[in-house]
């Protein structure tokens, strides 16, 4: 095994997945957790947490696995429309269709 070991997107969005997922399972275990019957709480965060961080194991596991070299960049070229689009999801989302979500935390204005 004489091949360079890259970092390739798929490393990315699967340690991505595993970050989120392991923190939505531990948070969730901090509430009542029930069984299949009667739910608690914390059921489906642990639930979807684990089934997030096993995926994200899975996506990072299939990069490990595959030989071919990632040659695309980790962002766009034209890294403004990024930016224009995160600014899009905002007005969208808090403006448009008023889902309560702090917008700026901690700033008074």
């Amino acid at each position: 095994m004489s091949e360079k070991f890259t970092w390739k997107r798929d490393y990315y969005a699967g340690g991505l997945m595993l970050l989120l997922g392991v923190g939505a399972a531990v948070t969730g275990s901090g509430y009542k957790f029930g069984s299949l019957a009667r739910m608690g709480p914390g059921f489906m965060p642990v639930v979807l947490g684990v089934l997030l961080a096993f995926l994200g194991l899975l996506i990072a596991g299939t990069a490990l696995g595959s030989s071919e070299p990632d040659d695309r960049k980790f962002l766009p070229d034209n890294p403004q429309w990024f930016g224009w689009f995160c600014i899009l999801g905002v007005l969208l989302f808090h403006y448009l269709l008023n889902i309560p979500f702090p917008l700026l935390r901690g700033v008074n204005l």
